[in-house]
């Protein structure tokens, strides 16, 4: 009985050190880069600020996609504007034709009021109305999670 025991204590500490071995490989070479981001510059004003669109896919399993604006301000401190996920590919939703533009656009109105547009979106998840003294308003012509 005493040589069972230690048989099968060492076949499933074997294959528990196989299982381990196994997920860090998977993590740590596999899918050591699981996101790539594209970022690309909306607008810039005339006080060194900068408005960012940043888009972002992360594959693993599935793949999983966002979008945020940030507010680049001339000392580098970056702050998030909108987050949403982008469109997904549909040509029609509910019946309706999906409109873009897909992409984000930003123009300042004055030095304090600045305009986000996009033309549909899958689903918003952040809006800030305000920002580093900087009134946002939105144009987000089509949320499909509405």
């Amino acid at each position: 009985m005493r040589r069972v025991l230690k048989t099968a204590t060492l076949a499933v500490a074997g294959l528990f050190i196989i299982v381990v071995a196994l997920v860090l490989f998977l993590k740590l070479d596999l899918f050591r880069h699981p996101c790539d981001r594209v970022q690309t510059v909306l607008s810039r004003d005339n006080q060194g600020r900068d408005i960012v669109s940043v888009f972002q896919a992360c594959t693993a399993i599935g793949t999983s996609l966002q979008e945020w604006v940030d507010l680049v301000l001339p000392n580098g401190r970056r702050v998030r504007l909108f987050t949403f996920v982008p469109w997904g590919g549909e040509t029609s939703y509910r019946g309706e034709p999906v409109r873009g533009p897909f992409e984000p656009s930003a123009t300042w109105v004055s030095p304090r009021d600045l305009r986000l547009s996009i033309g549909t979106v899958n689903r918003v998840i952040q809006a800030r109305s305000q920002a580093a003294g900087v009134r946002i308003t939105y144009d987000v012509r089509t949320d499909l999670s509405k």
